[in-house]
């Protein structure tokens, strides 16, 4: 595993009151607020006090006490005797910081990678600090702040029973570096075994019975593969290198990690179906059933997905999927044709017949396609001819693409190059998303739209003479974004933090509580192993 120094990703604040803003919003509400929010006849109320419990357990939500200290102290100092004036500022402050940090997250989406066009609704801070304080069940006040989703509420499970596992395994060495298989003798099986039994990988000794032997059994190579499989690893029983540095990872990233993707999906809307999800460093996209299906068997749908480089990466970003094109042509972007392809056409007479690929002027029914030869090449370097790849089996977008507006000029496309799919590491385009099963997702999304769209239906429109656009009944919401961490049934999925977002994310938390501990984040933040596959046979988006 890759340890480095981070990028300087973040502004760290300036030294000042870490609690600014909630002051003057205080400040400002005065009057809309009783005299006396946390105190009941000379003492706390109930609720001061149970506020005060939360406090000391924000680690809970994946927040962080240091960010609440100060005013922890500040209040149980002056708790006991009661000075009213001090628990009633403290109290409210933090309150106010609770209620942002929960429900709206406290770093800014847009510094983080993620614009968002949808946020959720905001609330009035005001009015929910003057609630908490009058609330029979604080912690059933506050939940009501979270998010909804399933998924935020099992990584907060998931966040309890890490904090229970020891940090540090160092998985011992193996003679030059090689692999262990199935049968091999392995001095510290033991250790590995008993590891994995803490990680749920591995069922527990049966009683009586000690998690000992030096051998490299069929059970603890079936304990890897499901290791292997929840780290984003080809899952086959062989500890090699890269699986031993996985193991490697100190729990207490791994107990990061869960906390930033907490942080991520604090700041998204309440996704409903019908919905599209793609989960980048995962290389997945999942499409939400509609709960107004009447299927009672449908489920989310799993489809591996192809993203970007590291150099170009995928956008975080939201927006609708509009249309379906069959049959499409392939606009090839004039980044591409600059960088990548104008040289290789100047130097090869051949290269576009060869490639299905011609230059034309226009657009729509007036667009023409101009005749090979240097002037034509000429209008291409100009940028007053562009160039494109005919519809076809080698058509880089494959034979089905998916259009939804973005500025990123970024859409979702079927890809000639199965095989690529079956790779371990699927960073590997110019930033587009290539899916797996464009005629599963076809379906979903037309599912709708008058016309017959079944998977037959389909097939047979990507074997049709020409190409056609079926504008959807209803634009289907699409959500790409970043988390190396998703609960998938019982198990947490841990993935490489292929762009870095995790660091990123990580000092921009890290500002929020003090310089100190951002220049800490930026020092010793794990860099995942991750990123791009080899070259392809043509540019493709």
């Amino acid at each position: 595993m890759l340890f480095g120094a981070l990028p300087v990703c973040a502004t760290v604040k300036a030294s000042g009151d870490p609690f600014a803003a909630e002051r003057a919003l205080l400040t400002q509400a005065r009057g809309a607020t009783p005299q006396s929010l946390w105190a009941r006849d000379g003492e706390a109320s109930p609720q001061a006090r149970q506020l005060l419990a939360v406090l000391h357990r924000v680690g809970d939500y994946g927040l962080s006490s240091e960010e609440f200290a100060p005013l922890v102290l500040t209040i149980e100092s002056a708790m006991d005797p009661l000075d009213a004036a001090r628990v009633e500022e403290a109290m409210s402050l933090a309150a106010l910081r609770l209620i942002r940090d929960l429900h709206d997250g406290r770093a800014d989406p847009l510094a983080a990678g993620y614009e968002l066009s949808h946020r959720r609704a905001p609330v009035d801070r005001i009015t929910t600090l003057n609630n908490l304080a009058s609330s029979p069940d604080v912690g059933a006040t506050l939940a009501a702040l979270e998010p909804r989703s399933s998924q935020y509420r099992a990584l907060k499970k998931w966040l309890a029973r890490y904090r229970t596992i020891p940090d540090v395994f160092v998985p011992a060495p193996v003679p030059n570096g090689s692999s262990v298989r199935s049968g091999d003798d392995y001095t510290a099986a033991g250790a590995l075994r008993r590891r994995l039994e803490e990680l749920g990988d591995a069922a527990p000794p049966a009683a009586g019975i000690a998690s000992v032997g030096a051998r490299y059994d069929e059970d603890l190579a079936i304990a890897v593969a499901r290791f292997q499989r929840r780290h984003g690893l080809e899952p086959d029983g062989v500890l090699g290198p890269r699986t031993r540095d996985a193991l490697a990872v100190p729990i207490s990233w791994r107990i990061r990690q869960i906390e930033l993707t907490l942080e991520r999906w604090r700041w998204l809307p309440d996704i409903q179906a019908p919905a599209v999800i793609v989960n980048v460093p995962q290389y997945m996209l999942y499409t939400l059933p509609d709960p107004a299906d009447a299927d009672p068997q449908a489920q989310v749908r799993k489809i591996p997905v192809i993203v970007g480089k590291e150099e170009r990466q995928t956008p975080v970003f939201d927006s609708a999927i509009e249309a379906v094109v069959f049959r499409p042509y392939w606009e090839v972007p004039r980044s591409i044709v600059e960088q990548e392809l104008l040289p290789m056409i100047q130097r090869d007479p051949g290269y576009l017949a060869r490639n299905d690929m011609e230059i034309v002027r226009g657009g729509g029914d007036a667009v023409r396609v101009l005749p090979e030869g240097n002037a034509t090449i000429s209008a291409l370097r100009s940028g007053s001819a562009r160039l494109r790849q005919r519809p076809g089996p080698r058509n880089a977008l494959g034979l089905i693409k998916f259009v939804l507006p973005n500025r990123h000029e970024v859409y979702l496309h079927s890809t000639p190059e199965a095989r690529l799919f079956g790779r371990e590491r699927r960073a590997l385009s110019h930033g587009c998303i290539r899916v797996s099963d464009p005629t599963a997702l076809a379906a979903y999304l037309l599912k709708d739209t008058p016309g017959d769209w079944s998977v037959d239906a389909i097939e047979a429109a990507t074997c049709a003479d020409a190409t056609f656009t079926v504008r959807l009944a209803r634009p289907v919401p699409v959500y790409i974004l970043y988390g190396t961490v998703v609960i998938d049934g019982d198990e947490a999925l841990f993935f490489d933090d292929i762009y870095g977002y995790d660091r990123r994310l990580e000092v921009l938390l890290a500002t929020e509580e003090s310089p100190e501990t951002a220049r800490s984040a930026r020092s010793n933040c794990p860099r995942m192993a991750g990123g791009a596959g080899g070259a392809l046979w043509i540019s493709t988006p």
